[in-house]
């Protein structure tokens, strides 16, 4: 994690299950347990260069087990958002919404598509992430997770 983001611990335990987050410091531990094509449907802060995901659709654990918390495909970003809003104190239309695919090898494919995180953002058009936070948001999740990231759209 880079030295300027401070580590946070205000997820509670059951919040924090199977998240893949810079709250808490466990996420690269954590991303060992999912099968590869596992998605996370996650909400970030550029302000305070904080994000949340929880998985989402038919993500699956190694063991075939569906992961507690985990977020409907189509939706689940309202749903994180309204966590990490209320955990983080940030203001909910400020925020972006991305996906991160658990690959094949192990790295992670960024997609920057939310109707309703982007869609209702006021700060830019459209339901994609802007291009200028795209490399910020893969940055802080390279070095949470320890593992490569890549723009899949």
């Amino acid at each position: 994690m880079a030295d300027d983001v401070p580590v946070r611990y205000d997820l509670t335990g059951q919040q924090a299950r199977n998240s893949l987050t810079n709250l808490r410091t466990d996420s690269p531990a954590r991303l060992d347990d999912f099968r590869p094509g596992a998605g996370f449907s996650g909400v970030y802060d550029h302000g305070s260069r904080r994000f949340l995901a929880y998985p989402s659709g038919d993500s699956r654990l190694r063991s075939g087990a569906a992961p507690e918390n985990a977020v409907p495909r189509y939706g689940g970003h309202y749903d994180v958002n309204e966590i990490f809003t209320r955990v983080t104190g940030t203001r909910p239309e400020g925020n972006v919404g991305f996906t991160a695919i658990l690959r094949e090898d192990g790295s992670i494919g960024m997609h920057w598509v939310s109707r309703s995180v982007n869609g209702a953002n006021p700060s830019f058009e459209g339901v994609e992430v802007p291009h200028h936070l795209r490399g910020p948001i893969m940055d802080l999740i390279r070095q949470t997770t320890n593992r490569q990231v890549w723009p899949t759209r």
